[in-house]
């Protein structure tokens, strides 16, 4: 397990490790079941490489807590963020079911295709949840404006009961968020970029963060319906 967040450690909270999903840049994602409900849940850790990084276990944390305010059908819910012995983490559902990218390989290899139809509703679901985080109001009333910045076919589960779920906002972009009063705070450095995309959208009447995610949803569309060709 080499390079994981966790080699030694098998406990979190109340959450017992039981093994690694996924590994990224900013955090590993495992398997790990909650003592008491006895169910099963996907932990986010941030990396041991990040650990030491006062700026990226905050910006972790303070985008942990503001995905665990969404609450929608066809996102995947948060359930605890907290810190244990230093480590840094966040509790999610486990998606039961397949991503798109496997779906899709499935199909591929019993020569069959996607349904048009279902492809549509997939794609409308994911859209219903990424609208869904970019109205959710904060607790004070003003909207968090939350863009998953990347929609790739992996970020859409389909669960077992047919189901659609997007997952990963962690790297979820705030383009402005209730966390931040001070305009020189650690989210000003993407200032710039976020006020370019918003004066070129107002030009044509777009909302900036659904003009960002047209091209993804359009392309996981096209791909879900087409089989990738």
């Amino acid at each position: 397990m080499s390079g994981t967040s966790l080699p030694l450690l098998t406990r979190l909270g109340n959450y017992e490790l039981v093994r690694l999903l996924a590994q990224g840049g900013m955090a590993d994602i495992y398997l790990a079941r909650q003592s008491g409900l006895d169910r099963l849940v996907a932990v986010k850790v941030l990396s041991s490489h990040r650990a030491n990084d006062a700026e990226a276990a905050a910006l972790f944390m303070d985008e942990a807590r503001l995905v665990g305010m969404l609450a929608h059908a066809n996102l995947a819910g948060v359930f605890e963020v907290a810190a244990d012995e230093g480590v840094h983490y966040l509790a999610m559902e486990y998606v039961h079911g397949c991503d798109l990218r496997e779906l899709l390989g499935a199909a591929h290899r019993q020569r069959a295709a996607v349904p048009y139809e279902a492809a549509v509703a997939i794609a409308m679901a994911a859209a219903s949840g990424l609208d869904h985080a970019h109205r959710r109001c904060g607790p004070d009333g003003r909207p968090l404006h939350l863009v998953h910045r990347d929609v790739p076919l992996s970020n859409i589960m389909v669960t077992h009961e047919g189901a659609v779920k997007v997952i990963d906002f962690g790297i979820a972009h705030i383009i402005r968020t209730a966390l931040a009063a001070d305009p020189a705070d650690r989210f000003a450095s993407c200032a710039a970029m976020i006020d370019a995309l918003e004066r070129a959208c107002s030009l044509e009447g777009w909302d900036a963060s659904a003009a960002a995610l047209v091209p993804c949803l359009s392309t996981t569309l096209s791909t879900t319906a087409t089989g990738g060709s």
